[in-house]
């Protein structure tokens, strides 16, 4: 398999045998992953855990997306006054003027993502800060690829977190009674 995350690779030296990178493979038949919220039109925000930009690459490079989260990760709608944040990552070179663009062309609203166990922000794998957006509004379906468009435009700008539903081919949700709900991406069947 591919792992995204670097962590995850340097403290798995069990699993370090049966990982690989890019080198070895151009395209993957099936990447699974969680997200951290999805829409009812299967859109996701992913990156809470600040490696978004190498899953969204590995992502990208799958025929097939399939994502399992838990039932709490259904939402109607993406934004709505930030129950989930976009992450987006920065060269941290470009990070002021990417915050006044963020807000000019997509009314979100921008801060630099703080970690919790250290002083100062958040670093990612890529050497890089990650700025949380806030969007007040729901952002409808078609709105998730066109704002994902627009962010990544940006100069300085490595990549979002938003995952639009042009990706997804299906989500498992475990629901709290212990089933398993399937939604398939009805564009992708």
């Amino acid at each position: 398999g591919i792992n995204a995350e670097y962590g995850e690779l340097a403290s798995s030296p069990s699993t370090r045998p049966f990982l690989v990178d890019f080198s070895h493979y151009l395209e993957l038949d099936l990447c699974m992953d969680g997200a951290d919220l999805i829409d009812e039109s299967l859109n996701l925000i992913k990156g809470g855990g600040g490696c978004h930009v190498q899953e969204k690459i590995v992502a990208y490079n799958s025929k097939r997306l399939c994502i399992i989260a838990d039932s709490s990760k259904r939402a109607k709608n993406l934004g709505g006054g930030g129950r989930c944040k976009v992450p987006v990552e920065v060269i941290e070179y470009a990070v002021n003027p990417v915050m006044k663009h963020i807000e000019r062309l997509t009314k979100g609203k921008a801060e630099i993502r703080q970690a919790k166990n250290k002083a100062g922000p958040v670093i990612t794998d890529n050497g890089n800060l990650i700025l949380d957006v806030t969007f007040e509004q729901n952002l409808e379906n078609e709105e998730v690829e066109r704002i994902d468009q627009v962010l990544c435009a940006i100069p300085g700008v490595l990549g979002t977190g938003l995952f639009p539903s042009s990706m997804v081919d299906k989500v498992y949700y475990g629901e709290k009674n212990g089933s398993i709900s399937v939604i398939e991406n009805p564009s992708k069947k």
